[in-house]
């Protein structure tokens, strides 16, 4: 079913962060889940991708 409240550009933002963390999040979990600690190589790759933002929750 399509969501229809959301304009194109938040379905163009809500694929991104999907692309993302597939490729830069998901492939580390479990090694960041031992290590008690998320890369810090993650983090500057989400802020260079523009996911990092005051308004923007991505980590939550």
């Amino acid at each position: 079913m399509k969501r229809i409240i959301f304009d194109m550009e938040h379905d163009m933002f809500r694929d991104s962060v999907r692309k993302f963390m597939q490729k830069e999040v998901a492939p580390h979990v479990d090694d960041w889940r031992e290590a008690g600690i998320v890369d810090r190589d993650a983090f500057r790759k989400a802020g260079e991708q523009g996911l990092l933002t005051r308004n923007t929750a991505v980590w939550g």
